[in-house]
């Protein structure tokens, strides 16, 4: 066997296809020490002490800007989202799905029960009706002027036909009307009779056939009120005359005359004059009806109930009413304000305690896996405010109009995580969505079946937007 039977198979140093084995004239053991000092040069980087991460990290140029930009995310998302859960967020109609009670005592104004009372106020007001002055001037005016104007009259031939139609007047009538003017005394009793006629007239509205039933239907109150030039004066409303019957118009106007004291062929006189053609003495007011009304509605003092802590607004299962909805809105003001202050802001603390840890959380892996993110304060300070705007949109949503809550919530959290993923990668884009999914859920207060439906949807648009970027 000869001496080149024992070496190992493979190219000797120096023939063509062969790796060089160092330089020409090196010794081997200086090789091995250079070998040696590489690898543990490697070591050395690679376990670099925890100290010695954090002075770099302190010492580096985007740490302050950066943490500004981290406290400015923290302090808006918190403010939005304790705003946010401070508000009903419910809608009428809406199936709660929990029961509220109530947590510190406080009056309310019952705004139905006052409303009721006051709708039952203005029904109860007197309807205004308001007095034709010129219509029971002229009654008046005729009859004080009709002796002297058939006084030069010998026979019913002489008197003016307008006049014989207006009072129906025959020979015995007008004879008797004559003899008025030739005694004082029956002039004084006559003017005393149109007087009292008068006082009548003014208390016995007559209305035609539409005021009548106005007046005698129309709301709840008894009584009618007649504005007239001697003021307004208050009567039962079955006192008002129907011009529209006329047979109860001749039985009413006739016991009117005799009551104001017209006797004999006189009275017959003045019971045509208010019969035929006769025209309402008394027209409704709708303006004044509705002061009235107006007016009665605000003597009735608002009903005042106090409620007691423990007492439930609704409970789960209820389909909410708008008065659940004013009790439950009431609830939450009157617990911000009057509330002790410990408990107000123990929740509100602990509402940004959460924000702040997911905000930080998305800082430290911006540090370590997207350095590009981190080290530009541009970028960091665009992200955090497509972050802290999602979380403002889905709050608005869900404060604004309950019903849409979902929308508002999936909506931003995919859009964050869609324009990640392009301006960036998949993994960040699935930690900012999942990041803003978990604030604008702390901001709608959602349980985590919400949370968990909104990172669905974010993992499925960032996996799309994947295999575009592929296909790219």
């Amino acid at each position: 066997m000869t001496g080149d039977q024992g070496k190992k198979p493979g190219n000797p140093a120096g023939k063509p296809g062969g790796k060089p084995q160092g330089k020409p004239g090196a010794k081997p053991g200086a090789r091995a020490s250079g070998k040696a000092k590489r690898r543990r040069s490697k070591v050395r980087v690679g376990a670099r002490r925890p100290a010695e991460v954090l002075a770099d990290l302190i010492a580096a140029p985007g740490l302050v800007p950066g943490l500004l930009i981290v406290a400015a995310l923290i302090a808006w998302v918190s403010s939005v989202a304790n705003w946010s859960r401070e508000q009903p967020r419910i809608a009428v109609g809406q199936v709660m799905t929990e029961t509220a009670t109530v947590r510190v005592r406080f009056t309310t104004v019952d705004e139905q029960e006052t409303e009721r009372l006051r709708e039952e106020a203005r029904s109860r007001t007197p309807r205004v009706f308001t007095a034709d002055e010129g219509v029971i001037e002229a009654v008046r005016s005729e009859l004080e002027n009709l002796p002297l104007t058939v006084a030069g009259a010998a026979s019913l031939d002489e008197v003016d036909n307008g006049v014989r139609e207006t009072f129906g007047l025959n020979e015995g009538e007008l004879a008797s009307l004559r003899m008025l003017t030739q005694n004082e005394d029956g002039q004084g009793g006559w003017r005393q009779s149109i007087s009292t006629l008068d006082d009548i007239l003014r208390r016995r509205p007559m209305l035609d056939r539409s005021t009548y039933q106005q007046a005698t239907q129309s709301g709840l109150s008894p009584q009618i009120r007649l504005d007239g030039a001697r003021g307004p004066v208050f009567v039962s409303r079955n006192d008002a005359i129907n011009l529209g019957d006329t047979d109860q118009l001749a039985s009413v106007v006739a016991t009117l005359v005799r009551v104001a004291g017209f006797e004999g062929e006189r009275a017959r006189v003045v019971e045509h004059r208010l019969s035929t053609g006769a025209r309402p003495t008394f027209d409704f007011d709708p303006t004044a009806t509705a002061q009235a009304e107006t007016e009665a509605a605000e003597q009735i003092s608002p009903v005042v109930r106090t409620i007691p802590v423990g007492q439930q607004i609704f409970t789960r299962g209820d389909v909410l009413d708008q008065a659940q909805y004013e009790l439950f809105a009431r609830e939450l003001a009157e617990f911000a304000g009057n509330a002790p202050a410990w408990r107000v802001w123990s929740r509100r603390a602990a509402v940004g305690g959460a924000v702040g840890a997911i905000a930080l959380v998305l800082a430290g892996y911006c540090v370590v896996f997207n350095r590009r993110i981190a080290e530009r304060s541009g970028r960091a300070a665009w992200l955090a405010g497509m972050i802290a705007l999602g979380v403002t949109i889905a709050a608005l949503v869900a404060a604004g109009d309950p019903r849409f809550w979902q929308l508002g919530l999936l909506t931003p959290c995919v859009l964050v995580a869609a324009l990640t993923a392009i301006a960036y990668d998949q993994r960040t884009a699935v930690a900012m969505g999942a990041g803003t999914a978990v604030m604008a859920c702390l901001a709608q207060d959602q349980p985590v079946s919400s949370y968990i439906l909104a990172l669905t949807g974010i993992a499925v648009a960032v996996a799309l937007l994947g295999e575009i970027r592929d296909r790219g």
